[in-house]
Parts: structure tokens; sequence; C-alpha cells
């Protein structure tokens, strides 16, 4: 895991209405990064794998299986073969994108707070009204705990 993630606030007006995060897991052997939209409770609204990098098991990218990751929460079960459907030849990448993607859902609610506060001494970056991208650091001790928890 790393120290930092990336993340936008998407808001309407000044309210933000939902935060995107974005992460990468290991593939058989590359990374894959993927994008994660939690609304404020911190139920998931979209998933959407960004890059894929393996020359098998692209099809983590479809719309219809990232779909079944939708109200998903913290507390939701994401087990491969009975709350999760396998994808024959992706086995590695629906692992190790199941396990990212809840490690999303369990890390939002700790992180919620530092999400939320004033960005001074952050770096952010406009990209449009309503969305801004954002990096924050994480606290070492909450990585090990959502590391531990998606197992």
């Amino acid at each position: 895991y790393r120290d930092a993630l990336y993340y936008w606030t998407i808001s309407n007006s000044d309210t933000t209405i939902a935060y995107a995060i974005m992460d990468n897991v290991l593939g058989k052997a590359m990374p894959i990064t993927f994008l994660v939209i939690l609304n404020n409770e911190g139920s998931i609204l979209a998933t959407e794998v960004i890059k894929y990098r393996e020359a098998y098991g692209g099809e983590v990218g479809n719309k219809n299986w990232l779909a079944q990751f939708t109200n998903s929460t913290d507390t939701s079960q994401f087990k491969v073969g009975k709350n999760i459907d396998g994808i024959s030849g992706a086995t590695i990448s629906v692992n190790s994108l199941s396990k990212g993607i809840q490690k999303i859902a369990i890390l939002f609610p700790l992180i919620k707070d530092k999400l939320n506060f004033n960005n001074k001494g952050r770096k952010t970056k406009k990209v449009r009204e309503g969305i801004t991208i954002n990096k924050v650091e994480l606290d070492k001790s909450i990585i090990f705990c959502v590391s531990f928890v998606s197992q």
C-alpha cells in the first residue's frame, strides 16, 4: 500500500456530494489502476478500471462486472465466488481488484475527515467547476488496519 492516495471531490456549488479515489493493485505482474466513486455516506456509486496493463484478464474492466460493486460499503462482503462473480482466465485480476475496491470502501470512513478539511498545505488542482484533485497523506496505522481487514 502507498502512503498517499489521490482523490477528487465532486461538489455541487460549495457542497461536496461525492469522492473519487484512485489506487493501484497488482495484477499478475503489472499494476491495475482503478477509481472508486463514493457518496458522503461511503456507499460506492461507481467503479472504473483506468488502466489495465496485463495481456489477459481485461474483462475486469467490463461495466457489467464492475456494476456488482455499486452500493457496497465498508461492511459489505467482497468474497469472490460468493458475493463477487469470478471471471475465467482472470482469477488474479478479479481477486486483486476486489480486494482493492474493498480496501477503499473500508478506508473511506477512516479518512473522510482528512478529505473534508481546508486544503491549506495540500497540493490541490481544480480540474473544472465542481471537481478538484487532491492528495491526502495516510497514517501508517490506518493502512495497517485496512490491509489486515481486507485480507
